[in-house]
């Protein structure tokens, strides 16, 4: 199906550090267990936004950053691959859209 992985694999599976390519263009290097992206890693979208941070059971989770190709800029905590926690999310513009605590993607506004 064209996708490519180069790293290092246990019982059958992704395991250790990596290399993924799809053939969309988009990537992933950095480490998995169990099939799944874990731990640190560096996801390239074929549309150019780019995450970089931390990884459990193949989704955002705990600090990283996200820099989207319009140039919205999310730098802070991940819970399950949404922003939850401390972080701020800055517009294309420069302009703060928000900094401060965030609840399953959404700012909290007091």
């Amino acid at each position: 199906d064209g996708r490519i992985y180069n790293g290092e694999f246990f019982t059958d599976k992704r395991h250790g550090k990596g290399l993924y390519t799809w053939p969309d263009g988009a990537k992933y290097e950095g480490s998995f267990a169990d099939g799944k992206h874990e731990g640190f890693g560096k996801y390239e979208f074929a549309d150019g936004s780019v995450y970089t941070g931390n990884w459990h059971a193949g989704q955002y989770h705990g600090k990283g950053k996200c820099v989207w190709s319009d140039g919205r800029v999310y730098s802070g905590s991940w819970f399950h691959g949404q922003a939850h926690g401390r972080g701020r999310e800055v517009n294309p513009d420069g302009s703060v859209r928000h900094d401060g605590e965030w609840t399953y993607d959404r700012p909290v506004r007091k």
